[in-house]
């Protein structure tokens, strides 16, 4: 056993020192003979070049490839103008993004649409690319379809200045401006030529060979010019002619050119024709107020026996569709009655209105043969009660007012004769007028 070892142990000795012996007998190859390796600056086998650097962006890559358009490396060792140059170089075959298929970086004009960008506004945006600079056809120079309003002027625009305003020398219609169109220029001095003060308006001049066009129409030079009805000459407001209109009753001037009784004469104009305010549809002042709102105010009941006193309350009815409001605050609880009496040829009627100014009393005659109006009213102490005078037959005339004192207070007061729900009065014989009623004996 042990001899079988030392026999394999001589054997693998002496294997290995037949090759170490043919090893060395072999001829090495001479160092300039050691293959190549890409960078080493000597063109070997399988390389297309090799410019001993590390520069991808040279006319060798790193690969010892010769560059071309299209490996992803941009060369920047070339002038604008080789044709060899490259603007970019993404590697791809895509020619409608933002590098061509020659190396070129997109841009509007070179023909190529393209479609690497979704929104109008991003910056190389085309639409369209026709590769020309003619902005009269399909496709403008900025590659987009023309249209008003994208700075550049087509056949059929006088003008582009690519803003939406309105007031500059071109309108969004792509047309210059002028006076009449309807929009006041605001990119003007005043003593510019075509200055406007405004353009369209009612009083707004239109163009002529004399004025500058476009000029506020100057009311008061006696000249009758635009929308004026009249001018005469100056601007006084009080006479036939107020603002280059024709003074109206309404138009909020009282005129002073005229005299009571003439047709147009004003006494008043509060710049509205509503009957019931304080100034008639005639303008001419009323004696009293024409609503509840602005009723004259009776301070103190004026006492009725068979006659107007002294001291009755006068008034005018100036129109058939004047009215008069008279207020009556009562001291004392009661039954109050108003009485109307109208001068010839008039004819009152009389309402009267509660403290919640609602209506509670109405007369129209007082008699077939009497065209005066009385209608009775209980007021409350310290309450408000009211009285409308109107006309009947469309009549203006003069009319008096008496208020008969309370009746049925329970108190005879002075010119009663007896009070019919006072203790010392007998309620069958005494009237609700505080009158004795007569017996027959």
């Amino acid at each position: 056993m042990m001899g079988e070892v030392v026999r394999l142990h001589v054997k693998k000795y002496f294997l290995l020192s037949m090759l170490l012996v043919i090893g060395c007998m072999t001829q090495l190859p001479a160092v300039g003979e050691i293959q190549g390796r890409c960078g080493d600056a000597v063109v070997g086998e399988g390389e297309a070049c090799d410019d001993g650097n590390e520069v991808n962006e040279d006319a060798c890559t790193n690969e010892c490839e010769k560059a071309r358009c299209g490996d992803s490396f941009v060369r920047t060792d070339l002038e604008v103008g080789d044709p060899l140059y490259e603007g970019c170089d993404d590697g791809n075959i895509n020619d409608r993004d933002a590098c061509t298929n020659a190396c070129a970086a997109a841009r509007c004009g070179d023909g190529i649409i393209r479609r690497d960008l979704l929104f109008v506004d991003e910056s190389g945006f085309e639409r369209c690319d026709d590769g020309n600079t003619d902005d009269n056809d399909s496709c403008t120079s900025l590659c987009a379809p023309p249209r008003c309003g994208d700075g550049l002027v087509q056949r059929d625009e006088t003008c582009d200045d690519g803003n939406s305003s309105q007031t500059d020398a071109c309108l969004n219609t792509c047309v210059e401006a002028r006076c009449g169109d309807g929009f006041t220029r605001t990119d003007l001095a005043p003593d510019h030529q075509t200055y406007e003060e405004c353009d369209g308006e009612e009083d707004c001049s239109p163009p002529d060979d004399e004025n500058r066009p476009c000029q506020r129409m100057f009311c008061g030079n006696g000249e009758l010019e635009g929308t004026e009805v009249c001018d005469d000459g100056n601007e006084v407001l009080t006479d036939a002619c107020a603002n280059c209109r024709e003074a109206t009753c309404g138009d909020g001037f009282i005129r002073e050119d005229l005299t009571p009784g003439q047709p147009g004469y004003e006494a008043c104009d509060d710049g509205n024709l509503e009957a019931g305010d304080q100034c008639s549809v005639e303008c001419l002042v009323d004696d009293h107020g024409n609503s509840i709102q602005y009723a004259t105010t009776i301070t103190t009941p004026i006492e009725w026996v068979d006659s107007y006193l002294d001291d009755r309350m006068d008034g005018r009815i100036h129109s058939f569709l004047d009215r008069d409001f008279f207020a009556l605050t009562a001291p004392i609880s009661g039954v109050y009655r108003f009485d109307v009496n109208g001068e010839e040829p008039g004819n009152p009627a009389c309402r009267v209105y509660n403290a919640g100014e609602q209506i509670s009393g109405y007369n129209e005659d007082r008699t077939p043969s009497d065209s005066g109006c009385s209608v009775d009213l209980f007021i409350e102490a310290n309450t408000t009660a009211y009285l409308e005078v109107t006309t009947q037959n469309q009549t203006i005339y003069d009319y008096q007012i008496g208020i008969q004192t309370p009746c049925g207070n329970g108190i005879v007061d002075e010119g009663e004769e007896c009070d019919p729900n006072s203790p010392n009065s007998n309620s069958f014989r005494c009237r609700r007028d505080c009158r004795h009623r007569r017996m027959i004996a």
